[in-house]
């Protein structure tokens, strides 16, 4: 299993996340000099356009599924140490736009679960990933404001409409005689 974040201003995702037993992937790494956690992947606009619609993608080989970033002998390689027969790339997409994806492995007679149950999953996730974004983008501005507002030279205050302060940045604190 691995997870990767879609990064829109160079069209990749990078795996963020590689669920696997450590010794394969150090073996992997050992035989071919290729860091599969590392990975980047290029994403051509057809497939971009398709997994940005949701759609799960089917696959036989990491080359495939990774849209050429792992060379086929590596992929051969990997399947044969870990006895993959299939991949599914799974989308986390909303409203057109791709955030991230996943892609599942499976050894031969492991069933691949349903498009809809893995349609469903990856609307949670896309969900939550935009509510974590939001968030992130909220501290950061939250962040940015109070560093403006306790580091300017300018007193900024906030009042009721009756005119009871209710907060002072420090400048402004300083201008009128206090200590803090």
């Amino acid at each position: 299993v691995t997870y990767g974040d879609y990064l829109p201003e160079n069209q990749t995702v990078v795996i963020r996340h590689l669920e696997n037993d450590a010794r394969l992937l150090d073996h992997v790494r050992s035989v071919v000099g290729i860091d599969l956690a590392t990975l980047v992947s290029r994403i051509d606009e057809y497939h971009l356009h398709e997994m940005a619609a949701g759609e799960i993608l089917y696959r036989n080989s990491l080359t495939e599924i990774s849209f050429g970033a792992v060379p086929r002998p590596v992929s051969t390689l990997v399947k044969t140490l870990l006895g993959i027969t299939r991949l599914v790339a799974i989308p986390f997409a909303s409203d057109g736009a791709l955030h991230a994806t996943s892609i599942l492995a499976f050894k031969e007679g492991t069933p691949i679960p349903s498009p809809q149950l893995l349609r469903s999953f990856a609307s949670l996730i896309a969900f939550t990933l935009i509510r974590m974004r939001a968030e992130q983008d909220l501290r950061e501005s939250e962040e940015r404001f109070r560093s403006v507002y306790e580091n300017t030279l300018i007193g900024i205050y906030r009042s009721t409409p009756d005119g009871r302060i209710l907060m002072a940045n420090p400048a402004l604190i300083g201008m009128l005689g206090y200590a803090s």
